[in-house]
This record gives structure tokens, C-alpha cells and sequence, in this order.
């Protein structure tokens, strides 16, 4: 990951981390190197990461673990065991997303949260223009399956879930959602 990369994953942190209440039982989907569970790590009570690849370098949490799983395939969790899901700029990569908002809502405690970050489908022009000059490497855009952010909130009510919050961020290229399982 190159600088814009970073400057763009700890916005999406910072963003997110606000929706982590003091004491949460935390799952972050598609953690990559562990850095947003390290962040919270003094906020949460227990944090688990999982990716479907971990990079050679982890960042440390002290009260989490990580594990390399495909949530597609399923998670290796017990039900209602998680207050907290967060996906930051993961769930735009999914292919079987009601598959996974399925199997959030099993994971998730009742009144929990699912918090989340999904791109403006403009980001990938603007990333393009970033890869070109060298500043990001804009990671996984072939991913991104013609994702559409606004529909989001329909995919989740599906599921049981009420829409609590949603914003753009990032000049408007990127949504953060906030749903709460019924």
C-alpha cells in the first residue's frame, strides 16, 4: 500500500470507530492487517479479525486474534455471539452479499450493529487516476463487481436489519451504513 492508500484507510477508520461503543464484542471482516482492530482494541472487550488473506506483516491487538477465513463459505462462529460487525471497503468485493448479510445477522447479538464502508461506484475513475501517478495502489478494484452503494440499505432490510445511519464521506466517494439487527 502506498501513502493515499493510507491516508484513505485510516479515514475510513476514524469514520468507523465512532460506532464502536466502550465494551463491544467486535468482528472486523476483511481486517487485512489488523490495524482497525488495533485501534479499538482499548474500546472493545474482545475483538476477532478475519480475511481471506492475512499480509506477512500484522499489526498487534492485545485483546483480539485473527483468523483466515471466507465469510462466503460461512463464519466459524457461534450464533449471537458478536455486538459489532464492521466491513471497511470490503463488502463492495463480495459476490454472494446476501449470503453474508445472512450470516452476519446469525453472529450478531440481538440490537446489534453492522458497520460498514462501500465506495461511490465514481471511486474507481478517481483511484485509476491515483494508481497512474503513483500514489495509491488502489488494492482489489477488479473486486469490485459493478457494487452500487444505494443499494445497501434494501439488501439489509431483507435480512432484518434497520438502517441507523448513512453518510458520505471522503469528497462523497464513500458511504458509511449503519444498520441495527431487529
Amino acid at each position: 500500500m502506498r501513502w493515499m492508500d493510507y491516508l484513505l484507510q485510516e479515514w475510513r477508520s476514524r469514520v468507523a470507530e465512532s460506532y464502536i461503543d466502550q465494551g463491544d464484542v467486535l468482528l472486523d471482516v476483511g481486517c487485512y492487517d489488523g490495524s482497525f482492530l488495533a485501534r479499538v482494541q482499548k474500546k472493545v472487550s474482545y475483538a476477532v479479525g478475519i480475511d481471506i488473506v492475512l499480509p506477512q506483516v500484522l499489526i498487534p491487538a492485545a485483546n483480539g486474534q485473527l483468523f483466515v477465513s471466507d465469510i462466503t463459505a460461512g463464519l466459524p462462529f457461534s450464533d449471537s455471539c458478536f455486538d459489532v460487525v464492521s466491513l471497511l471497503a470490503v463488502f463492495e468485493h463480495l459476490r454472494k452479499s446476501g449470503e453474508v448479510v445472512r450470516e452476519l445477522s446469525r453472529v450478531l447479538r440481538p440490537a446489534g450493529k453492522v458497520v460498514l464502508t462501500v465506495p461511490d461506484s465514481r471511486v474507481d475513475r478517481v483511484l485509476d487516476l491515483l494508481i497512474s501517478i503513483g500514489v495509491a495502489d488502489g488494492m482489489s478494484l477488479d473486486e469490485h463487481h459493478g457494487y452500487q452503494a444505494k443499494d445497501t440499505p434494501a439488501l439489509f432490510e431483507n435480512y432484518g436489519f434497520v438502517l441507523q445511519n448513512w453518510r458520505r464521506f471522503q469528497l462523497g466517494l464513500n458511504n458509511l451504513f449503519v444498520f441495527r439487527k431487529l
